[in-house]
């Protein structure tokens, strides 16, 4: 077994798209970046972020930076969502979380360059 690792994150690959396509129609009653649809934009972000890690080293290892986003990003708007649980959305916030998730991969990326 020369990839274990690979295999690992392959597997949970499969079974994250499988939560991803099974919840798909619940997230279609509206706009997917809408708070109450934040928890599928979660599970989309991670699954897309294992799918990442799984081919990283086949491919090329500049795609751990987009991995390494993707979870962020499943994790800041998992976080999102409960936040909006409790309480109403702030219109002028909609594109602060896409704004930091781009500074945090080109940090991680000159960080990994280095």
């Amino acid at each position: 077994m020369t990839y274990p690792n690979e295999i690992f994150f392959l597997i949970a690959t499969l079974i994250l798209w499988g939560m991803v396509i099974a919840s798909n129609p619940l997230a279609n009653h509206g706009n997917t970046f809408q708070p109450k649809n934040y928890w599928f934009l979660a599970i989309a972000f991670t699954a897309t972020a294992f799918t990442f890690f799984a081919i990283a080293s086949a491919v090329n290892l500049a795609l751990l930076t987009f991995a390494n986003t993707c979870i962020v990003a499943g994790n800041l708007y998992m976080a999102l969502f409960c936040r909006f649980l409790r309480r109403p959305e702030v219109k002028t916030f909609k594109l602060l979380p896409l704004f930091a998730l781009f500074i945090f991969g080109l940090v991680f990326e000159y960080l990994r360059q280095r």
